[in-house]
C-alpha cells in the first residue's frame, strides 16, 4: 500500500520531502485508499489531469489533509498553472502519463 511505503520512506530519509504524483482519475477514488490522512501528512500530493479525467476537484483531499498540507497542494498547483514550475510538471507529467498500469 502507499501508505506502507510512505511510512518506510519517512522512516529512512525523515530529512526529505515526498510528493505524491496522482491522476485526477484516481484522486477521484482517494477516500478509498488505506489511509488516505496518513498519507496527506507523510506527502503532499500532486494532481495532474490525464485524457478524459476532467477538471482537478483538490477538495476532494480536504477530509484529510491538514490546512497547513491543502495549503502546501494550492501552492504546488498555482505554480504549475503559473509556469513556473512548467518544465518540472510537463516533465513529470509526461513520465506519468507514460505509466499505464
Amino acid at each position: 500500500y502507499t501508505v506502507d511505503t510512505l511510512v518506510t520512506l519517512t522512516e529512512q530519509s525523515p530529512e526529505d520531502e515526498f510528493l505524491l504524483l496522482m491522476g485526477a482519475d484516481t484522486l477521484a477514488g482517494f477516500a478509498n485508499w488505506k489511509d488516505p490522512t496518513t498519507i496527506c501528512s507523510l506527502a503532499t500530493p500532486l494532481i495532474v489531469n490525464r485524457p478524459g479525467s476532467g477538471p482537478v476537484d483538490l477538495a476532494c483531499l480536504e477530509p484529510f489533509a491538514s490546512q497547513e498540507r491543502m495549503q502546501q497542494i494550492r501552492d504546488h498547483e498555482l505554480e504549475r498553472l503559473s509556469g513556473k514550475g512548467r518544465k518540472r510538471y510537463t516533465e513529470l507529467h509526461q513520465r506519468f502519463a507514460d505509466l499505464r498500469i
